[in-house]
């Protein structure tokens, strides 16, 4: 996996996640590609709206389902990486297509089936 991060500035920013700094979380979160070991590892710790949406991860159905109480739906549905079946999308539709009562933007996925 392609790190776009120093060695010290990931090093730095690990340290600060497990000290829940803030920035780091985000930082990490959202532009650090993350492996599935990172992912369980740091479970607690990531802001899963900003995982969700990363086309960095290696996302599959299984690693979707081992952390599917974490990941907001409304966030992978933005996810053109994520690999999309018409089974998943019909298993989960409410939470793909609402968010609160209101239309997620999933209609603007070109990934979809």
């Amino acid at each position: 996996m392609h790190n776009m991060f120093p060695n010290s500035l990931l090093s730095f920013l690990i340290r600060s996640l497990e000290n829940s700094d803030e920035f780091a979380i985000n930082i990490i979160s959202k532009y650090y590609p993350l492996s599935s070991e990172q992912l369980i590892k740091y479970t607690s710790k990531l802001s899963w709206s900003s995982v969700a949406m990363k086309e960095n991860v290696y996302w599959s159905e299984e690693l979707f389902e081992n952390f599917k109480g974490n990941i907001p739906l409304c966030s992978l549905s933005n996810n053109e990486k994520f690999p999309w079946t018409e089974e998943f999308i019909a298993a989960n539709f409410q939470e793909l297509f609402y968010y609160q009562g209101e239309p997620t933007n999933i209609s603007s996925n070109k990934a979809l089936p």
